[in-house]
């Protein structure tokens, strides 16, 4: 059963996902990300234009957040889908399960179970 916390929703081919914890890292953005000022490039100096706020121009960065979940009943390749307010899966980290061989591999906004085996996952990940 697919659940939604915080604007992220994440759906899963088999098991059920549990939220542990979602700790926004509210600092800041990625420094070398300039996504915001997309469109704003002007003649400055002379108009502050350039610099005035863009609600409306579809580029929204995200500050990045740590999520922890669980992950009951994952079955060998098993698939953890992302959406909603979420733009990227920087990092997938998983204890290894009962099995020896279980782990995680991503590609874009979504993580597979790589495991011979149906396990509980642990997951921690470092959501952008």
């Amino acid at each position: 059963m697919a659940i939604t916390h915080r604007g992220i929703t994440y759906t899963e081919s088999a098991g059920t996902p549990a939220m542990v914890l979602d700790l926004p890292l509210n600092t800041g953005v990625d420094i070398d990300d300039t996504t915001w000022f997309a469109g704003g490039a002007g003649s400055y100096p002379g108009t502050l234009t350039p610099f005035e706020p863009r609600q409306a121009d579809g580029t929204q960065a995200r500050a990045p957040r740590f999520v922890l979940l669980t992950w009951t009943g994952a079955t060998a390749g098993a698939t953890l889908t992302l959406s909603g307010e979420v733009t990227a899966i920087h990092g997938a980290f998983s204890e290894i399960g009962s099995a020896g061989d279980s782990g995680v591999s991503k590609s874009g906004l979504v993580l597979t179970h790589n495991s011979s085996a149906t396990e509980t996952l642990t997951l921690l990940l470092v959501l952008g």
